[in-house]
């Protein structure tokens, strides 16, 4: 069992000064109160954030209507840990809420079976009215017969897995996998997820009690940071497969891509998804809407740029740092891969100018173009536009004789020896935007980690599944054809051993 850690004094008054000032008449006080909670953490707040929560239940006994929206919060955002709080406030007032709360938690495996049992026993000896004790029973147990609208709906929202459950009555599910979540952002993904009119499961690191039947379905969709880590799941419920996976980058934009990831599987017309300006097919990469995007981590901006992973942390620090730290991750933005690319170009040419630094800070700084053969940069950094079959400056408009590359040529592959008729082999730089046949780059899609064309896969998922599970695994677990998954399996364990 994993070791409990008790939330700091400094802690509990923060989150308590958040709960007590929180605006419960708003639109969706649910919601408000939870991101007042979880606002500003750092990792270990973050982490003991359930915890802190159910300390606040006995703060609360003078004001009901918050303590009331505060179990309402454990038990929409799955906040198993604080069932032991809960279980303390059964033992003084059995009030159907309390119960409620109680039954919901009480069915997630990371859930100690003491603390499960307990709430089992509460539900069968307390006085409590037969209609509240039968929909209790329906939610702590998955075969207990639900008769009524009601309770079938009850059933299937907690135990979408049995035969015969009732899903079409319940909101899209989505659980979100604690293995490798960034403490934080994974708050941040489900206040999200929330506001889009989903149903969350948070599916624990590991069981504390027996996982019971039915608590996830094979027609869920799952997120996570770490998919190769998802076997320990599917041994309990072999009915999910790898193909209901959906990755999430560790990038500060994850919370907004795990919403359109969830409407890709269910369908835009049952989750509420922001409004975009374009779709991405037509979103050029160096628009400037989109070209300063992007959240690339060392590995992907050193395969992607020809660069050593050691060289962005010592020589290239002061003048690439990263656009980016979330957690402990560091990024960089697309435009600056597009720069030490545009840097690592010139070095390559067997002939001509090297490359001046201040190339890295003219392309970091350009506002972007219409498209890649539109604009023109030099060795020594200067950044132009075509007009014509001319290239004029950005900035004194006059026109530039010297030899000039387009953007689009040093997108095309290249080897840091010198250029070889756009072949690509394994010490060579890929295409940017199309590393392989099958795989496609673009600073708005998993932001800018390489993917199967036409999917939301990352090409490195595929490549770390196979190589914990062995080889044809992943064509199997993630529906990807044998020819494109050897298409791209070779550049996602490039990914992983850069």
């Amino acid at each position: 069992m994993a070791t409990l850690v008790t939330p700091s004094p400094g802690a509990i008054a923060a989150a308590f000064y958040a709960v007590r000032t929180a605006r419960l008449d708003s639109a969706r006080p649910i919601l408000e109160l939870f991101r007042a909670a979880a606002l500003d953490l750092d990792d270990t707040e973050a982490i003991l954030l359930p915890q802190t929560l159910g300390r606040l239940l006995g703060l609360l006994d003078a004001d009901p209507k918050r303590r009331s929206a505060l179990l309402d919060v454990l038990a929409t955002f799955d906040l198993f840990e604080a069932l032991p709080d809960v279980r303390r406030l059964i033992n003084g007032d059995p009030a159907p809420e309390i119960l409620l709360t109680a039954a919901k938690l009480a069915s997630n495996p990371g859930v100690r079976a003491e603390d499960r049992n307990a709430v089992v026993a509460a539900i069968d000896g307390r006085p409590i009215d037969r209609r509240v004790r039968d929909i209790l029973r329906v939610l702590i147990d998955p075969k207990a017969r639900a008769d009524g609208g009601l309770q079938v709906a009850a059933h299937a929202e907690r135990w979408p897995g049995m035969e015969g459950a009732a899903i079409d009555r319940i909101a899209p599910l989505v659980g979100i996998d604690d293995v490798g979540a960034p403490p934080q952002q994974k708050w941040l993904v489900a206040a999200n997820l929330h506001e889009a009119g989903v149903s969350l499961r948070r599916i624990p690191i590991e069981w504390n009690s027996e996982p019971m039947p039915g608590w996830l379905s094979p027609h869920m969709v799952v997120l996570t940071w770490e998919p190769a880590r998802f076997a320990r799941v599917i041994r309990s419920y072999p009915a999910l497969s790898a193909a209901q996976l959906r990755v999430l980058p560790r990038a500060a934009f994850a919370h907004t891509q795990a919403i359109r990831l969830v409407a890709d599987y269910y369908g835009a017309d049952r989750v509420v998804v922001p409004p975009v300006s374009t779709s991405l097919d037509v979103v050029n990469p160096i628009n400037p809407e989109v070209y300063h995007l992007g959240s690339f981590d060392s590995h992907e901006v050193a395969v992607l740029t020809g660069t050593r992973r050691a060289d962005l942390y010592t020589t290239l620090r002061d003048v690439l740092p990263p656009a980016q730290k979330v957690d402990h991750g560091v990024y960089w933005s697309f435009s600056q891969v597009v720069a030490l690319r545009t840097w690592q170009y010139f070095r390559a040419q067997p002939t001509g100018r090297r490359p001046s630094r201040g190339l890295l800070s003219s392309l970091v700084a350009f506002a972007g173009g219409t498209s890649p053969t539109s604009v023109g940069v030099t060795a020594d950094g200067e950044v132009l536009r075509r007009e014509g079959d001319a290239w004029v400056n950005m900035d004194s408009d006059q026109i530039y004789l010297e030899p000039v590359r387009s953007l689009d040529s040093v997108f095309q592959p290249f080897e840091l020896g010198g250029l070889n008729g756009g072949r690509l082999t394994h010490d060579g730089v890929p295409a940017l935007l199309g590393p392989t046949g099958h795989s496609k780059v673009h600073p708005v899609l998993l932001g800018g980690s390489p993917a199967v064309i036409g999917t939301r896969i990352p090409v490195r998922a595929l490549a770390e599944y196979e190589r914990d599970q062995g080889p044809g695994t992943a064509s199997r677990a993630y529906g990807v054809d044998p020819a494109i998954l050897s298409d791209v399996l070779p550049l996602g364990f490039r990914l992983i051993q850069a």
